[in-house]
């Protein structure tokens, strides 16, 4: 488990093995820049209190065969995709005010609330 302890921001994050946790402290924020999260294999976490995006669409890459549980509050203006044939779990309500898509072949399961 990776956990960070105050806010961070980074370019992009890719998670790779399974059962791999991210995670932060009370009310801390992981910002990505690139807005780019890849699930390489297996089932994995981000459980991070707030993931933001700013003003770029978020891509979440889930390989085919893995999910990703994401348990943060998505934050960004310009929407995500979920693109890949994994599956993307949403356990966290979102402040984002883009539209959410999906490419083909993709999982989306969880609760999105705009």
């Amino acid at each position: 488990m990776v956990n960070i302890t105050a806010s961070k921001t980074i370019n992009a994050l890719k998670i790779t093995g399974t059962g791999q946790t991210v995670g932060g402290n009370a009310l801390t924020t992981l910002t990505l820049t690139a807005a780019g999260v890849a699930v390489t294999g297996g089932t994995d976490t981000i459980n991070v209190p707030i993931l933001a995006f700013a003003a770029n669409q978020a891509i979440f890459h889930v390989n085919s065969g893995s999910t990703l549980n994401l348990n943060s509050t998505l934050s960004g203006s310009a929407g995500f995709v979920k693109a890949d044939g994994g599956t993307l779990v949403l356990n966290a309500p979102a402040n984002d005010q883009g539209i959410a898509n999906t490419t083909a072949n993709t999982s989306l399961s969880g609760t999105y609330n705009l």
